[in-house]
């Protein structure tokens, strides 16, 4: 009752100003709580970046610890291969993002036209042995011998070494091959102390980009791997005279 009589008693200017003040206070309430808005997107905004930003580096990290595990199977082939005279080959699988080493004690030349890309030797996979019966059978069933290989034991560490979860094989360019292997099988090969020029090109497997790769390239005379970011293809010589002239810097 004497709230009434109080407002009652208020002048037409002073109940105007009172109107005014309860107006402006509710402005005031409802731009503090568009900032505290404008605060929390902008805290989220940094969070999500900053999460982004660990999980490249991670996938970085991942790709470059793939990259050296490549780098350590090659020195291993080409180690094997000088110490034993054998022939050696690193078997990448891209199916699975795997690779191991094999060893055949039979004699073997690369074979460039080889249609099977094994470089001559016997069929490892489903394909190739399905492609080789249809070649023999064009061929009218004359077979070529054709060194076998076999895994060897923990060459690696393992028998079998796996890549870094995300991480995948996007390309095996050697010079047994007409065109960069991206399926199946690939290999690379090693005689005594030669290697087989190639580049194994990895890859973050969520990624389509030049810049999220990585490649292991391998110099023929020193058997000495390089890591180096982005794709990276080897010389296919034609003949025996691009081939000799073809440099090998050793890196």
């Amino acid at each position: 009752m004497h709230a009434v009589l109080a407002r009652s008693t208020l002048t037409p200017r002073a109940r105007l100003r009172a109107g005014s003040a309860r107006a402006s206070g509710r402005r005031g309430a409802r731009g503090v709580t568009l900032i505290e808005v404008l605060v929390v997107l902008f805290i989220l905004v940094l969070i999500l970046g900053g999460m982004l930003y660990g999980v490249g580096a991670v996938q970085r990290s991942r790709l470059k610890s793939s990259a050296s595990r490549v780098a350590a199977a090659m020195r291993a082939g080409y180690a094997r291969a000088a110490s034993t005279g054998k022939r050696l080959r690193l078997v990448i699988d891209f199916d699975n993002n795997t690779l191991w080493l094999e060893e055949s004690s039979s004699p073997m030349l690369l074979d460039t036209k080889d249609l099977l890309g094994t470089g001559g030797a016997d069929p490892a996979t489903e394909v190739e042995k399905a492609a080789l019966a249809e070649a023999n059978r064009i061929n009218g069933g004359v077979q070529v011998s054709r060194p076998g290989f076999s895994r060897v034991a923990r060459a690696i560490g393992e028998d079998t070494s796996k890549l870094q979860p995300g991480i995948a094989f996007r390309a095996v360019d050697a010079t047994h091959e007409t065109k960069p292997q991206t399926k199946g099988h690939a290999y690379v090969y090693f005689f005594g102390s030669e290697a087989e020029r190639a580049s194994v090109q990895l890859k973050i497997q969520s990624s389509d980009d030049e810049k999220d790769v990585m490649s292991v390239v391998i110099a023929p005379l020193t058997g000495k791997p390089t890591i180096a970011d982005g794709p990276v293809l080897v010389p296919h010589p034609r003949d025996d005279v691009e081939a000799s002239e073809a440099e090998d810097s050793g890196h």
